[in-house]
């Protein structure tokens, strides 16, 4: 008896089949990693937090500023430390700053470019700090100053800290850029690069997941009524 094999047609009706399935399936795969990229983000957003709250502990109830003036090696002139190098002590771990969504991440001395600065030491991790300025004056410290107290915030459970970015700042820079900021499209705006949202850590300590929405002034800003 003469064994029947396939036809071209069935044989193209298989793989015309297996083509629908894998263009269903690929994207259900490709939401289940970054859902876990997302949690591991979370999570690491979470000890950024609690590492603030101990600063603040130890800093007369004092926020942890945005940057503060510090001094490099020795002979070199004064410089900039950020939030990335204050909060170490009570992470004791670089790599809890980064963001696993984010490729390119790097610790060094100098400037927001990679650029050599003496005294300088920056990050990009692919988590920001909201520096938003209300008046649109001041400088890249946006209001987390050494002189801004806990007491001060008005709204602790509203207030975004640190956001999902592709810079050691994040969020508007002032009310202008406000949508941009909301719409992932300026630098460094919010990044939805977890399945079309972004983690939020709020100044009481709590980690969320936001979708881009308009959102309230109390977000942005520690005095918004």
């Amino acid at each position: 008896m003469r064994r029947r094999g396939f036809t071209l047609i069935e044989l193209l009706v298989v793989i015309a089949i297996i083509a629908i399935l894998a263009a269903i399936l690929f994207p259900v795969f490709a939401r289940a990693r970054e859902k876990a990229r997302q949690a591991s983000c979370q999570s690491n957003l979470k000890q950024i937090m609690l590492a603030a709250l101990m600063y603040t502990s130890d800093y007369d109830e004092r926020v942890d500023p945005m940057w503060t003036f510090g001094v490099g090696a020795p002979g070199e002139p004064v410089g900039r430390l950020w939030w990335t190098t204050l909060l170490q002590p009570y992470m004791k771990s670089e790599q809890a700053l980064v963001c696993p969504s984010l490729d390119g991440t790097w610790f060094h001395k100098g400037s927001a470019t990679g650029a050599p600065e003496a005294g300088c030491f920056r990050a990009r991790t692919g988590v920001g700090k909201n520096w938003y300025r209300n008046d649109g004056s001041g400088t890249d410290a946006g209001y987390w100053n050494d002189w801004l107290k806990e007491s001060s915030i008005l709204w602790p459970a509203e207030l975004i800290e640190y956001a999902d970015s592709d810079c050691v700042v994040a969020g508007p820079h002032d009310a202008p850029t406000i949508p941009a900021f909301q719409a992932g499209t300026s630098w460094p705006a919010g990044y939805f690069r977890h399945n079309e949202g972004m983690n939020c850590g709020f100044r009481d300590g709590h980690v969320k997941f936001l979708k881009p929405s308009a959102g309230t002034f109390r977000n942005l800003y520690y005095a918004a009524p």
